[in-house]
């Protein structure tokens, strides 16, 4: 097997070396992603996870939208959300992301609704939905 290999012409070997090396990175412009309180409750602090990434977002007043965050390694049908209210952590979170992949898309806001009154992780509903601008 090595005589085949010894063989082979340089630049059939870089050629099979840049394929493998360009299969296994998946290439993956930068998104947006911002979050919409549809709530009539103040939010602190909102944190997101992504596989890979964390979003900090600061304070949110009710029915308010925030600004886009850059999203370097995909944004995701799910993610998890750490919301501050009233100087409360709530928590929604992913139990995990096994098999997803990013969404297609540029732009992506999650509307975010809160109820307090709910039993714990399930005081956050979230939807995330691609951007019209």
């Amino acid at each position: 097997m090595n005589s085949f290999f010894r063989k082979l012409h340089p630049s059939i070997a870089i050629y099979l070396a840049l394929t493998l090396v360009g299969c296994s990175f998946r290439s993956h412009e930068a998104q947006r992603f911002r979050i919409t309180n549809t709530s009539d409750i103040p939010i602190e602090q909102a944190i997101v996870t992504f596989p890979n990434e964390r979003l900090v977002f600061g304070p949110l007043a009710p029915h308010s939208t925030s600004p886009y965050h850059v999203v370097q390694h995909g944004v995701y049908r799910d993610a998890s959300y750490e919301l501050t209210i009233h100087n409360q952590m709530l928590q929604f979170p992913v139990i995990d992301w096994v098999g997803e992949q990013p969404l297609a898309g540029q732009g992506f806001t999650s509307y975010l609704a809160v109820d307090l009154q709910a039993a714990q992780y399930q005081q956050i509903q979230a939807s995330i939905r691609a951007s019209e601008d």
